[in-house]
C-alpha cells in the first residue's frame, strides 16, 4: 500500500534528481499525471501520462527519461531554448488545449528553479481555483477522482473508435483493389457488397473498446486478460454474422486487431518496459498454445504446404506489419496501395491460397505482384484479372487495416514507436 510519506520520499526524489540537473546547467521540464489521492500509480496515471507524444509538445528535446515513482510515473525532459518563459507559456497553452491536459503537470525549470503560472489552475469540478477548492475541501477526493476517471476514459474510447473506424475505411474505400470489396465494386465477392462491409464495421468497433476497457482495468495476468478478451472477440464475431446473415466480413480482422488493442491497452496502463510487438507476440503464444487443429483451411494449408497464414503472422510478432509500417509513409491512395502490394507479395495468405484453388496459382498470382507497376493502367489490369480467376486477398486487407491503425497511434503515443 502506496502511504503518504511514500509519496513525499518519491517527490523529494524527483526534486533531487531536477536539481542534479539544473547544477549542471540544464533546462528541465517534468512531466507527471496530476491524479488526486494516494494511489498514484494505478492504470488511470499510466494513461494520462501515456496519453500524448512528447513529439506533440513542439520542444527541442535533447534527452528524455521516463521514471516510474510512489508519486506516480514521469518524464524528465532535458530540453535547449533561450527563452524560458516562452516554453512555459507554450506547455501552458498545451495543457488547455489537449483533451487530458488539465490532469497533467507540465513545470520548467532553470537554474534559477521552478517557472510560477501567471495565471492560477482551475478546480476540475467548478469554475473555482483549484487552491482555494483543495483549502476549503469543497470536493471529495473520490469525486475529483471519477472526475478525471470518466474524462480519461471518454478520451481513449474517442480515440480508439476513431483510429478503428478511419483505419478500416481508408482500406474498404480503395478502388480498385485486386478483387477485394469497394465502395464500387464487390469484386470477387458474390455474397459481399460495401453496405455489408460498414455494417459489420459499425457492429464489431464496440467490441475492441470493451477489449480495451477489460485490459486496463485488470490486475491479471496476461494470460487471463487474453481470456477476456477471446470472450469478447467471440461476441464480435456473433454480432458480425448477424448483421451480415452469416457472412464473413472480418473475422480474421477481428482476431488480429483483438491481439493489438490488448496489447496496446496493457503496454499503455501499467509499468512495463516491453515493446507493443512484443506483448502482441506473447499473447499470440498464449492464444495458440495447445490449440487443437482443427477442420478449417488455415489447418490444411499449414498440414499440406506449410502455409501458415494469420496464425504464423501472429507468432512471428507481425513482422510484416512491422515493415508495412516503413512502407505505408501517409494515408494517401499511393501509399496505402503500395502498403497493401507489399503485403500481398510477404505474407502467407491463406484466403489467397483457397481461392487460388492450387499451389500453382497461389504462386503465379504472388508473381504478378512483383511484377506489377503501380500505375493506374496496371492496377486496374490486375483487379481485372483477380476478379476473372475469383481471387482476393483479404488476409492481406485485414493487416492492411492493423498497418494504419498502429500508424495512427504511433503518433499520439511514444509507447507504441517501434
Amino acid at each position: 500500500m502506496i502511504t503518504s510519506d511514500s509519496i513525499l520520499d518519491a517527490r523529494e526524489n524527483r526534486a533531487k534528481k531536477i536539481s542534479s540537473f539544473l547544477n549542471n546547467n540544464k533546462k528541465i521540464v517534468c512531466i507527471k499525471a496530476n491524479l488526486p489521492g494516494n494511489n498514484k500509480t494505478n492504470y488511470l496515471a499510466h494513461l494520462i501520462i501515456n496519453s500524448f507524444s512528447l513529439r506533440q509538445l513542439d520542444l527541442n528535446i535533447i534527452h528524455s527519461t521516463y521514471y516510474e515513482s510512489h508519486d506516480g510515473p514521469y518524464y524528465l525532459l532535458e530540453i535547449e531554448s533561450e527563452v524560458l518563459e516562452e516554453v512555459k507559456n507554450q506547455m501552458i497553452v498545451f495543457e488547455e488545449a489537449f483533451s487530458l491536459g488539465r490532469f497533467l503537470d507540465i513545470d520548467v525549470y532553470s537554474e534559477v528553479g521552478q517557472l510560477s503560472r501567471k495565471s492560477k489552475r482551475k478546480c476540475y469540478l467548478c469554475n473555482d481555483i483549484a487552491y482555494n477548492c483543495i483549502r476549503n475541501k469543497k470536493h471529495t477526493v473520490e469525486e475529483v477522482y471519477q472526475f478525471v476517471k470518466s474524462k480519461t476514459l471518454d478520451y481513449y474510447k474517442e480515440i480508439l473508435f476513431n483510429y478503428i473506424n478511419e483505419s478500416i475505411e481508408l482500406e474498404l474505400n480503395l478502388d480498385p483493389k485486386f478483387g477485394l470489396v469497394t465502395r464500387k465494386s464487390h469484386g470477387s465477392h458474390e455474397d459481399m457488397n460495401y453496405k455489408i462491409m460498414i455494417n459489420a464495421k459499425n457492429v464489431i468497433i464496440p467490441y475492441f473498446i470493451d477489449m480495451f476497457c477489460e485490459t486496463i482495468r485488470s490486475n491479471e495476468a496476461l494470460d487471463l486478460i487474453l481470456k477476456k478478451s477471446k470472450e469478447v472477440g467471440l461476441k464480435a464475431e456473433k454480432a458480425m454474422y448477424k448483421e451480415t446473415n452469416g457472412v464473413n466480413a472480418y473475422k480474421g480482422l477481428i482476431f488480429h486487431l483483438g491481439l493489438f488493442v490488448t496489447a496496446y491497452g496493457y503496454v499503455i496502463s501499467r509499468n512495463t518496459n516491453k515493446s507493443l510487438l512484443e506483448i502482441v507476440k506473447q499473447l499470440a503464444v498464449v492464444f495458440f498454445y495447445k490449440k487443437a487443429d482443427d477442420n478449417s483451411f488455415g489447418s490444411y494449408a499449414m498440414e499440406r504446404y506449410n502455409i501458415t497464414g494469420a496464425k504464423g503472422e501472429a507468432l512471428s510478432g507481425y513482422l510484416h506489419v512491422r515493415s508495412a509500417l516503413k512502407c505505408l509513409v501517409d494515408f494517401s491512395e499511393d501509399s496505402l496501395i503500395k502498403t497493401l502490394v507489399y503485403l500481398i507479395i510477404e505474407i502467407e495468405d491463406t484466403n489467397l491460397l483457397k481461392r487460388a484453388g492450387s499451389l500453382e496459382l497461389y504462386e503465379e498470382t504472388k508473381k504478378r505482384f512483383t511484377e506489377l507497376e503501380l500505375n493506374t493502367q496496371d492496377i486496374k489490369n490486375l483487379t481485372n484479372y483477380c476478379i476473372e480467376h475469383n481471387l482476393s486477398f483479404g488476409g492481406s486487407a485485414d493487416l492492411l487495416i492493423v498497418t494504419i491503425f498502429i500508424k495512427k497511434l504511433m503518433v499520439i503515443c511514444d509507447k507504441i514507436n517501434l
